[in-house]
């Protein structure tokens, strides 16, 4: 997009966190511009359809984002118009949503596995905790996703935007620390409306409650630590630092220093004798969604976009990074850094406690080894030297597996 641009790409050369939207065989797919590459973030970025932005210009009401524009309202639209209606009015609107829904019922089956992925079965999970919450106040709810970045309140705040975004408006959450959380945009009529503010709170809900943030952390952590051992097995090759790796962490920007990833989440690391906050536009997305891979998702090694190569002192999830810099990482605040430390100490005991290995040797039938020897050497057997060489080999092979179970978390050991 910057040296050989596609005929109908028009905008400017692509920069750190610029988005692209490519449309191919009929569908659209959001691309974020990381330092390394691009991630996938279709899912949470798109709008359900490509006409939605004409659509929020166009349409009565905002539940007539479908695809086809100023069509007569839904049902369930109506009263959203602003409208007073009759119930003959209403009656005959049901019937029509049901014509429509029933017109194309094959179009409909076949697109449905298509156009959307299935979902992880963090998402289930995290629909179903939301779902707990359906009977609260939008205000209750709104003091449920508060308290997931450290506060006990908030209120919804819209505010109009400009350029080319005039005519729509941001809404967001104020938490009672004076910290903000956008969580939508619509346009500026809509954007006002209960309705629509409601629709928004409920999707931050499925997102941001302590106990999807709880899960989401329990889900990722114990995949990372499996992933561990391949990543430093890459660094002992390149003579880089082992990690060890310690606490999924959400962001919930309790200090302006970390502000600009709020809600975020990230892993803590120990480094040689450095406790380091690794955040990476990938890994929070495969943290989020419940797509966290045991081994590494990139296939060649390289080292982490805007580093140095004499920078770099581990790897993590094969690309190098270095925990010396300021680049893909946080502060680490007194509360992160306690936990860390209180982990660090029980990985640390749990190694040393593990049980020393009983090596186990069988015997060797010397007789047959002399037999052996005679047969097919011209020199005089030497008795206990089957027996002998048998042993040196098998604390040889117990020298290696002990070696690589320092490196493993000593939970996997059997």
């Amino acid at each position: 997009f910057n040296i050989d641009r596609p005929e109908d790409f028009k905008g400017h050369s692509l920069s750190v966190s610029d988005v692209v939207v490519l449309h191919q065989n009929g569908k659209d797919t959001a691309h974020y511009t990381d330092s390394i590459g691009f991630v996938d973030i279709s899912q949470n970025f798109l709008l359900e359809n490509p006409l939605k932005t004409a659509e929020q210009s166009t349409e009565q009401n905002a539940n007539m984002i479908d695809g086809i524009i100023n069509n007569t309202p839904a049902a369930d639209g109506l009263e959203a118009a602003g409208k007073q209606i009759s119930l003959e009015q209403y009656a005959e609107t049901l019937k029509q949503d049901e014509a429509a829904k029933s017109a194309e019922p094959d179009k409909t089956a076949e697109n449905a596995g298509q156009d959307k992925e299935p979902l992880t079965e963090l998402q289930q999970k995290a629909i179903e905790i939301a779902k707990g919450y359906e009977t609260l106040s939008m205000q209750d709810r709104i003091n449920i996703i508060a308290q997931s970045f450290g506060c006990t309140s908030g209120k919804i705040q819209t505010s109009p935007c400009t350029g080319k975004w005039r005519g729509t408006s941001d809404i967001s959450i104020k938490f009672d620390n004076g910290t903000s959380l956008f969580i939508g945009n619509r346009r500026t009529p809509q954007a006002k409306t209960q309705k629509v503010q409601n629709e928004y709170v409920n999707s931050a809900l499925v997102r941001y409650n302590p106990e999807i943030i709880k899960a989401t952390k329990e889900a990722a952590i114990n995949t990372l630590r499996k992933r561990e051992t391949k990543d430093n097995e890459i660094a002992a090759q390149k003579g880089l630092k082992p990690y060890t790796l310690l606490n999924v962490e959400f962001n919930d920007v309790t200090d302006e220093k970390s502000s600009g990833h709020m809600g975020w989440y990230y892993v803590t690391l120990a480094v040689g004798d450095k406790i380091h906050a690794l955040i990476e536009t990938g890994l929070n997305y495969a943290i989020l969604d419940g797509k966290v891979s045991e081994t590494p998702t990139r296939e060649d090694y390289f080292v982490a976009g805007a580093l140095k190569e004499s920078d770099v002192d581990y790897v993590f999830n094969n690309a190098g990074f270095s925990s010396t810099s300021s680049l893909y990482s946080l502060p680490v605040r007194d509360e992160v850094r306690e936990r860390a430390e209180k982990t660090l100490a029980e990985r640390s005991e749990a190694q040393q406690a593990a049980p020393e290995a009983k090596t186990i040797y069988y015997t060797i039938n010397e007789g047959a080894a002399r037999r052996a020897n005679d047969m097919n050497s011209f020199y005089d057997y030497k008795p206990g030297s089957a027996t002998a060489e048998y042993r040196q080999m098998v604390d040889k092979a117990v020298e290696i597996g002990e070696h690589q179970k320092k490196r493993v978390d000593p939970m996997y050991h059997e």
